[in-house]
């Protein structure tokens, strides 16, 4: 059986081979273990279905408890992302044509924040500089005058009709009810025993006289709240102006900051315009001893805030958001409410945001049971 021998011979394994030493000091670094053993089709299928970069495509996960669908769906969908350019911010804006249509203003990732926070110095620097235009001594004088202005045409208007009663024999006197027309003698006005001695021709005169006179007063009288409408609207003109110089100074700069964002730069514009053409309410007024006349400037300063509701961050890709309570509210977003005089308000500045518009450009996460039991949802 020598031939047998050799064959056995050949097969035998020496006792160092028989098992495998790991070498203590080895500098090699282990292949990282696999978290999902097991669902590699699963993970193909996953992966597939989140790179499906068109509208109307969705993923449906189903698996046991302990499957770590969750954390599978969250890893896959943070790797896509991270190859993903975050998405835009969007804030809402006041609609100064129509306050009850704010208008959704788009801005590049991460730029959202920075505006709001730019418009709020704004606003801060506003409450300081617009009053204090409107106490520099130049402003003062300027409405001096139009004062002075306006004082000198109602004189004109009374003196002219003055001097035209006076050379009829007419006097023109003020009482605490009006004006009224009488007739004079020797400089004197005569009282109606006096009026009545006069010749019926002379009386007659007067009488004439007096009846045109009257028409003669009733346009000047007429011609007052024209005055003051002139003199209001010249005072309004002054403020535009002052306001307008003071609120330029202040855009200027936000204007550079903003210049490749057009939608930005006609917001700017609108706020412009539009506190140029409140430029009254912005005096200050605190110092009138009826509460009451006092100008609360706060809710017009309160017009031209930022109200972010998507904030996205320019280095961390595409947002994943996991919402475990899908309410209406929290996927669609709501419209919040104060309450003043017993009567609910809102604004532009209470729109809160859904995750639907949260995670818009990125990936969001749902409990699809958790939908289906919430109502409206």
């Amino acid at each position: 059986m020598p031939a047998v021998s050799e064959q056995i011979r050949k097969l035998a394994v020496p006792a160092s081979r028989l098992r495998r030493v790991c070498q203590p000091l080895s500098k090699a670094r282990p292949e990282p273990a696999q978290p999902f053993f097991g669902q590699q089709r699963a993970v193909d299928a996953l992966r597939f279905a989140i790179e499906m970069e068109r509208e109307g495509y969705n993923v449906y996960v189903l698996g046991p408890l302990g499957s770590h669908r969750h954390k599978l769906v969250e890893d896959l969908a943070r790797e896509r992302a991270l190859t993903k350019p975050a998405p835009d911010d969007w804030c809402y804006i006041n609609n100064f044509a129509d306050p009850e249509r704010p208008r959704a203003l788009r801005l590049p990732a991460g730029k959202g924040a920075e505006f709001r926070d730019n418009m709020r110095t704004l606003i801060d620097e506003m409450r300081l500089a617009i009053p204090a235009a409107f106490e520099t001594d130049d402003y003062r004088n300027q409405l001096k005058a139009l004062e002075a202005e306006t004082q000198k045409e109602v004189e004109q208007q009374w003196r002219s009709l003055e001097t035209q009663a006076s050379s009829e024999g007419i006097a023109v006197l003020q009482t605490p009810t009006g004006y009224v027309l009488a007739p004079l003698r020797d400089g004197k006005v005569i009282d109606d025993k006096e009026f009545d001695k006069l010749p019926e021709e002379q009386r007659r005169e007067i009488q004439a006289a007096v009846k045109k006179l009257g028409e003669e007063l009733q346009l000047r009288i007429e011609q007052m709240p024209k005055l003051r409408k002139r003199h209001l609207e010249r005072v309004r003109t002054l403020d535009q102006d002052v306001t307008a110089h003071a609120v330029k100074l202040l855009l200027d700069d936000l204007r550079q900051s903003y210049r490749e964002l057009p939608d930005v730069l006609n917001y700017l514009e609108q706020v412009q315009n539009n506190i140029i053409e409140n430029a009254q309410a912005f005096r200050r007024s605190e110092d009138s001893p009826l509460p009451f006349l006092r100008q609360d400037s706060s809710a017009l300063f309160a017009s031209y805030d930022v109200n972010l509701v998507v904030r996205n961050e320019a280095d961390n890709g595409a947002p994943i958001i996991y919402e475990p309570n899908p309410s209406y509210p929290n996927l669609i977003g709501k419209v919040e409410h104060r309450a003043e005089m017993g009567a609910l308000l809102t604004d532009f500045r209470m729109v809160r945001s859904g995750v639907l518009l949260q995670a818009n450009g990125g990936y969001l996460v749902l409990d699809i049971h958790r939908v289906l039991g919430r109502p409206f949802v």
